[in-house]
């Protein structure tokens, strides 16, 4: 597995790539192209092995079950991986994940394509019943 240090400069190169200036607005410039890229598709999957990764998801779950939240905002959730935590830590709890750059070239990949169409839609929501469910706001 690569180090953190490694996926942090394969962002870096791709942020440099796309010429984004984080000294000038956002709106003005390829942002969600940056976002888009799949070098966040292998931030993802990167952070979804990485242990520390994990124990930091495990950390912010368990604050928010013992603080009785109901309704939690997870931006950029990306994959939902600590939405998923957070529902089994608090089953009557509703988490929003608002996603505004999620990678549409995932939604190619026939396995998951009838989920996270709903996903690209930006925002839905995991509701903790007996099942996890995503369903479409």
């Amino acid at each position: 597995m690569p180090t953190v240090e490694w996926v942090w400069a394969e962002m870096d190169r791709i942020w440099d790539y796309y010429k984004i200036n984080n000294k000038k607005p956002l709106s003005d410039q390829a942002i969600a192209e940056f976002y888009s890229h799949p070098v966040w598709l292998m931030n993802g999957i990167f952070t979804s092995l990485d242990p520390i990764s994990e124990k930091h998801r495990d950390v912010i779950a368990r604050f928010i079950g013992d603080n009785d939240f109901k309704l939690i905002a997870d931006y950029a959730g990306g994959f939902g991986e600590l939405a998923i935590k957070i529902a089994n830590k608090s089953p009557d709890s509703t988490i929003k994940i608002i996603e505004p750059f999620f990678p549409v070239f995932v939604l190619s990949h026939q396995g998951v394509r009838r989920i996270l169409l709903d996903i690209s839609q930006f925002n839905y929501s995991i509701i903790r019943s007996r099942y996890i469910s995503i369903i479409k706001e």
